[in-house]
């Protein structure tokens, strides 16, 4: 990490009463331009830190964030922003839910609190669907109002060539 990120990273933790972190670890950015970095804090705690150029994303991102996190959505909570190229968020850890579901199948069957992560996923998920829309500023759509076939595909795209294909 180069020295202004680790600057942006300090002043955020500063903002937010946090002491500077003692290590920043990289983390697999998944398809982006971000710069994720895991925090680490010498009571232990831990934040992410974010850096991205794209000053339009970021506020979309963390506004989108701050209301889905608001109204009760499990997302990351916003710890502090710059306004423009950097943010901290809480670190919900590395394990995603197909990391879980390999890690606990033996067999072709789904382990029950695996299957309850699934169907608390989906819940979510139509949660999302049915009010999500009401609590976003659409202002902060700087792809384009509307999402129609066309940056469906391209969003199915973008998925598809940048973590999809790792999939296997």
């Amino acid at each position: 990490m180069d020295s202004d990120a680790l600057n942006q990273f300090i002043a955020l933790s500063r903002e937010a009463g946090r002491p500077a972190p003692t290590n920043a670890a990289p983390l697999k950015p998944h398809a982006s331009a971000r710069q994720i970095y895991r925090l680490t804090y010498p009571d232990g705690a831990t934040l992410v830190g974010v850096i991205n150029p794209s000053v339009e994303e970021n506020r979309a991102f963390v506004g989108f964030t701050e209301a889905l996190y608001g109204a009760g959505f499990p997302t990351p909570a916003i710890v502090a922003y710059d306004g423009a190229l950097a943010y901290l968020e809480t670190d919900l850890g590395d394990e995603t839910l197909f990391d879980r579901l390999q890690a606990r199948r033996s067999s072709e069957s789904v382990p029950a609190d695996v299957e309850a992560l699934y169907g608390d996923s989906i819940d979510w998920l139509a949660e999302l669907q049915s009010r999500g829309l009401s609590l976003l500023d659409s202002a902060l759509f700087y792809q384009g109002a509307r999402f129609d076939a066309a940056a469906m595909r391209a969003d199915y795209a973008f998925f598809a060539a940048g973590y999809a294909a790792r999939l296997g």
